[in-house]
């Protein structure tokens, strides 16, 4: 029987997103403005300024999208594929690893006994920073090395990555 399960879980806003997206607005704003302020030098840039409304108008929009993240978890049969999504435009494959491959499971990743460990990467594809329904997962990857997979499976996903989980992980659930 084959297993496919897709999870998309929308990152929540924290402070320095909002204050990305602060930066995008003023400075699509204060651009034509310091544009258009020079016409005592030429008058012409006043002209230029008007002209770089609209681009930077487009400009923020299209920035402004790249602030929203999505991550979609994927499993099929033995295969977990983590992808960041960026604005809804972009998706960008994170890591995509064989399930048999995990040596440790934690489903509250606040606990910090895996996040404890020296990693040579770490993958954060969670929905909050802080938060009761992270996951972590260790896992050796032939690309990365040793690798620390954080994340938020729904139930859904998780009952469809325990029948591939080695014994001693499944026993640890």
């Amino acid at each position: 029987m084959d297993v496919f399960i897709e999870q998309l879980v929308k990152k929540k806003q924290t402070a320095a997103d909002f204050a990305k997206k602060a930066a995008i607005v003023l400075g699509c704003i204060a651009l034509p403005i310091a544009v258009m302020a020079c016409v005592y030098i030429n008058f012409y840039l006043f002209y230029i300024g008007l002209f770089l409304i609209p681009f930077s108008a487009y400009f923020g929009w299209y920035m402004f999208g790249f602030v929203n993240l999505e991550f979609e978890y994927i499993v099929t049969n033995s295969t977990l594929t983590i992808d960041k999504i960026l604005g809804q435009r972009r998706r960008k494959r994170l890591i995509k690893i064989d399930i048999h491959d995990i040596k440790a499971l934690e489903l509250n990743a606040n606990d910090g006994k895996l996040e404890n460990e020296r990693y040579a990467k770490v993958v954060e594809a969670a929905k909050t920073q802080k938060g009761t329904d992270r996951c972590a997962a260790a896992v050796f990857n032939n690309t990365f090395g040793n690798t620390l997979i954080v994340f938020s499976p729904d139930e859904r996903t998780l009952e469809a990555m325990k029948p591939f989980l080695s014994p001693t992980v499944r026993r640890g659930l």
